[in-house]
């Protein structure tokens, strides 16, 4: 994952996309709980797996 942080918001990562003209990707954190922002359901399954061979995370709805 090429995610950056952004200098302004530590909570904040930024994957742009820049060689394939996509959108760019966030993940914003805050404490134990994240929001993925991407263009596609498929892109944020694959962030989603990515994430979860390193940690342990579980999928829910926005509440």
């Amino acid at each position: 994952m090429s995610f950056e942080r952004c200098r302004a918001d530590t909570c904040l990562f930024v994957q742009r996309n820049h060689a394939n003209n996509k959108s760019p990707t966030y993940i914003f954190l805050y404490v134990d709980d994240l929001l993925i922002e991407c263009k596609s359901d498929a892109e944020a399954d694959m962030i989603f797996k990515e994430l979860s061979e390193h940690f342990t995370v579980e999928l829910r709805d926005l509440v």
